[in-house]
Protein backbone atom coordinates (compact mmCIF):
# COMPACT_ATOMS: atom_id res chain seq x y z
CA UNK A 1 0.00 0.00 0.00
CA UNK A 2 1.17 3.45 -0.97
CA UNK A 3 0.09 6.63 0.66
CA UNK A 4 0.16 9.69 -0.78
CA UNK A 5 -0.26 13.11 1.64
CA UNK A 6 -0.92 16.32 -0.76
CA UNK A 7 -0.74 19.93 0.45
CA UNK A 8 -0.65 23.65 -1.89
CA UNK A 9 1.69 26.63 -1.27
CA UNK A 10 1.74 29.79 -2.58
CA UNK A 11 -1.72 29.93 -3.83
CA UNK A 12 -2.00 33.22 -4.16
CA UNK A 13 0.25 35.70 -6.54
CA UNK A 14 2.36 38.61 -5.72
CA UNK A 15 5.31 40.46 -5.56
CA UNK A 16 7.79 37.45 -5.53
CA UNK A 17 5.32 34.53 -6.63
CA UNK A 18 4.82 33.78 -10.25
CA UNK A 19 4.15 30.35 -9.64
CA UNK A 20 1.54 28.03 -7.69
CA UNK A 21 2.39 24.87 -6.65
CA UNK A 22 0.90 21.82 -5.68
CA UNK A 23 2.01 18.54 -4.94
CA UNK A 24 2.16 14.90 -2.56
CA UNK A 25 4.73 13.16 -0.66
CA UNK A 26 4.03 9.31 -1.54
CA UNK A 27 5.91 6.72 0.72
CA UNK A 28 5.15 3.04 1.04
CA UNK A 29 2.65 2.20 4.07
CA UNK A 30 5.81 -0.06 5.80
CA UNK A 31 7.81 2.56 6.00
CA UNK A 32 5.63 5.33 8.06
CA UNK A 33 6.45 4.13 11.21
CA UNK A 34 9.59 4.26 10.84
CA UNK A 35 9.76 7.91 9.21
CA UNK A 36 7.09 8.70 11.82
CA UNK A 37 9.51 8.05 14.58
CA UNK A 38 12.87 9.97 13.06
CA UNK A 39 10.59 13.01 12.68
CA UNK A 40 9.52 12.53 16.19
CA UNK A 41 12.75 12.89 17.30
CA UNK A 42 14.07 15.54 14.86
CA UNK A 43 11.53 17.52 17.09
CA UNK A 44 12.69 16.38 20.19
CA UNK A 45 15.88 17.32 19.34
CA UNK A 46 15.84 20.66 17.68
CA UNK A 47 13.52 21.76 21.01
CA UNK A 48 9.85 21.57 19.37
CA UNK A 49 7.04 20.71 22.39
CA UNK A 50 3.95 19.08 21.55
CA UNK A 51 2.09 22.29 20.50
CA UNK A 52 4.64 23.64 18.28
CA UNK A 53 4.36 23.18 14.36
CA UNK A 54 7.45 22.07 11.90
CA UNK A 55 6.60 23.70 8.93
CA UNK A 56 8.49 25.91 5.70
CA UNK A 57 7.36 29.14 6.22
CA UNK A 58 9.50 31.45 8.76
CA UNK A 59 6.47 32.78 10.14
CA UNK A 60 5.63 29.58 11.50
CA UNK A 61 8.80 29.06 13.32
CA UNK A 62 7.97 28.40 16.87
CA UNK A 63 9.53 31.07 19.36
CA UNK A 64 11.27 28.59 21.80
CA UNK A 65 13.45 27.27 18.80
CA UNK A 66 16.18 29.16 17.29
CA UNK A 67 16.40 30.19 13.94
CA UNK A 68 19.46 27.39 13.35
CA UNK A 69 17.73 24.83 15.57
CA UNK A 70 14.46 25.25 13.30
CA UNK A 71 16.55 25.46 9.95
CA UNK A 72 18.54 22.45 10.42
CA UNK A 73 15.20 20.64 11.71
CA UNK A 74 13.99 21.10 8.65
CA UNK A 75 16.87 20.02 6.40
CA UNK A 76 16.89 16.61 8.83
CA UNK A 77 13.25 16.20 8.01
CA UNK A 78 14.04 16.44 3.87
CA UNK A 79 16.88 13.99 4.90
CA UNK A 80 14.70 11.48 6.55
CA UNK A 81 12.30 11.16 3.83
CA UNK A 82 15.19 10.57 1.54
CA UNK A 83 16.38 7.79 3.51
CA UNK A 84 13.09 6.23 4.14
CA UNK A 85 12.76 6.36 -0.26
CA UNK A 86 9.71 9.15 -0.07
CA UNK A 87 8.88 10.62 -3.59
CA UNK A 88 7.50 13.58 -4.48
CA UNK A 89 5.02 14.17 -6.74
CA UNK A 90 4.22 17.86 -7.71
CA UNK A 91 2.82 20.05 -10.64
CA UNK A 92 3.76 24.03 -10.89
CA UNK A 93 1.52 26.51 -12.73
CA UNK A 94 1.78 30.06 -13.07
CA UNK A 95 -0.36 32.41 -12.05
CA UNK A 96 -1.24 34.60 -14.84
CA UNK A 97 -2.43 30.60 -16.57
CA UNK A 98 -4.13 30.19 -13.55
CA UNK A 99 -6.41 32.80 -12.55
CA UNK A 100 -9.04 32.36 -15.78
CA UNK A 101 -10.22 29.30 -13.72
CA UNK A 102 -8.95 30.22 -10.39
CA UNK A 103 -11.64 28.19 -9.33
CA UNK A 104 -10.33 24.84 -10.41
CA UNK A 105 -6.96 25.22 -9.93
CA UNK A 106 -6.53 23.09 -6.59
CA UNK A 107 -8.74 20.50 -8.16
CA UNK A 108 -6.66 20.84 -11.58
CA UNK A 109 -3.47 20.29 -10.04
CA UNK A 110 -5.00 17.58 -7.74
CA UNK A 111 -6.08 15.81 -10.50
CA UNK A 112 -2.98 16.15 -12.13
CA UNK A 113 -1.00 14.39 -9.57
CA UNK A 114 -3.48 11.81 -8.76
CA UNK A 115 -3.25 10.80 -12.25
CA UNK A 116 0.63 10.25 -11.79
CA UNK A 117 0.24 8.47 -8.30
CA UNK A 118 -2.68 6.33 -10.16
CA UNK A 119 -0.14 5.33 -13.47
CA UNK A 120 2.90 4.27 -10.18
CA UNK A 121 0.31 2.52 -8.96
CA UNK A 122 -0.51 0.46 -12.41
CA UNK A 123 3.06 0.19 -12.99
CA UNK A 124 3.63 -1.56 -9.26
CA UNK A 125 0.40 -3.35 -9.21
CA UNK A 126 -0.35 -2.23 -5.86
CA UNK A 127 -3.26 0.34 -4.28
CA UNK A 128 -3.22 3.81 -2.81
CA UNK A 129 -4.42 6.32 -0.46
CA UNK A 130 -4.39 9.82 -0.35
CA UNK A 131 -4.87 12.58 2.27
CA UNK A 132 -5.32 16.05 1.70
CA UNK A 133 -4.92 19.18 3.73
CA UNK A 134 -7.63 21.11 4.57
CA UNK A 135 -8.72 23.76 1.53
CA UNK A 136 -9.53 27.35 2.79
CA UNK A 137 -13.07 27.36 1.37
CA UNK A 138 -13.90 23.56 3.31
CA UNK A 139 -15.28 21.94 0.14
CA UNK A 140 -12.55 19.31 0.64
CA UNK A 141 -15.28 16.04 1.16
CA UNK A 142 -17.46 17.16 -1.60
CA UNK A 143 -13.89 17.30 -3.52
CA UNK A 144 -12.72 13.81 -2.32
CA UNK A 145 -16.01 12.32 -2.59
CA UNK A 146 -16.08 13.40 -6.33
CA UNK A 147 -12.87 11.93 -6.81
CA UNK A 148 -13.57 8.50 -5.54
CA UNK A 149 -16.48 8.10 -7.26
CA UNK A 150 -16.07 9.78 -10.61
CA UNK A 151 -12.43 10.57 -10.93
CA UNK A 152 -11.41 14.05 -12.21
CA UNK A 153 -11.43 16.69 -15.30
CA UNK A 154 -8.05 17.94 -16.07
CA UNK A 155 -7.33 21.27 -17.24
CA UNK A 156 -6.96 19.53 -21.02
CA UNK A 157 -10.78 18.77 -20.85
CA UNK A 158 -10.02 14.70 -20.38
CA UNK A 159 -11.97 12.83 -17.19
CA UNK A 160 -9.99 10.19 -15.70
CA UNK A 161 -10.64 7.86 -13.09
CA UNK A 162 -8.03 6.96 -10.03
CA UNK A 163 -9.20 3.13 -10.18
CA UNK A 164 -5.72 2.33 -8.39
CA UNK A 165 -6.75 4.77 -5.23
CA UNK A 166 -8.77 2.99 -2.46
CA UNK A 167 -9.72 5.82 -0.21
CA UNK A 168 -9.18 9.69 0.26
CA UNK A 169 -9.18 11.83 3.25
CA UNK A 170 -8.11 15.11 4.69
CA UNK A 171 -6.30 16.54 7.65
CA UNK A 172 -4.68 19.28 8.85
CA UNK A 173 -1.60 21.34 10.53
CA UNK A 174 -0.52 19.10 13.70
CA UNK A 175 -2.33 15.23 13.02
CA UNK A 176 0.61 13.66 11.28
CA UNK A 177 4.65 14.42 11.23
CA UNK A 178 3.55 12.68 7.24
CA UNK A 179 1.36 16.18 6.67
CA UNK A 180 4.48 18.94 8.35
CA UNK A 181 7.45 16.86 6.21
CA UNK A 182 4.55 17.48 3.16
CA UNK A 183 4.69 20.81 4.21
CA UNK A 184 8.53 21.36 4.67
CA UNK A 185 9.36 19.88 1.19
CA UNK A 186 6.82 21.37 -0.64
CA UNK A 187 7.59 25.19 0.52
CA UNK A 188 10.92 24.16 0.09
CA UNK A 189 10.34 23.45 -3.57
CA UNK A 190 8.08 26.80 -3.79
CA UNK A 191 11.04 28.99 -2.59
CA UNK A 192 13.19 27.70 -4.72
CA UNK A 193 10.77 28.08 -8.19
CA UNK A 194 9.95 31.64 -6.62
CA UNK A 195 12.92 33.06 -5.34
CA UNK A 196 15.46 31.61 -7.86
CA UNK A 197 16.13 35.08 -8.98
CA UNK A 198 16.82 36.48 -5.18
CA UNK A 199 18.70 33.75 -3.35
CA UNK A 200 19.72 31.86 -6.28
CA UNK A 201 22.93 30.23 -4.22
CA UNK A 202 20.57 28.98 -1.38
CA UNK A 203 17.62 28.12 -3.86
CA UNK A 204 20.68 25.50 -5.59
CA UNK A 205 21.35 23.85 -2.08
CA UNK A 206 17.72 23.15 -1.01
CA UNK A 207 16.93 22.39 -4.65
CA UNK A 208 19.78 19.83 -4.68
CA UNK A 209 18.41 18.13 -1.45
CA UNK A 210 14.79 17.84 -2.58
CA UNK A 211 15.64 16.54 -6.46
CA UNK A 212 16.26 12.84 -5.87
CA UNK A 213 12.46 12.66 -4.53
CA UNK A 214 11.15 13.87 -7.97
Amino acid sequence: MQIMCCDETNAQASKNVDFFVYGGLVVSADKLGPLNEEIEDIRHDSGFNSEASLKFRSASRPIEVPHEMWTQAKAATIAACQRHEVKLITSVIHHKIAQAQKSHMTDWQLNTCLDEFNRRLEWSQDYGLVIIDRISDQREYSLLRDKFRLGGTTPWGKNREFKRVVSYSSTSDGASHLASATDVILGSLAFCINQRSGDAERCRKIYCSIEPML
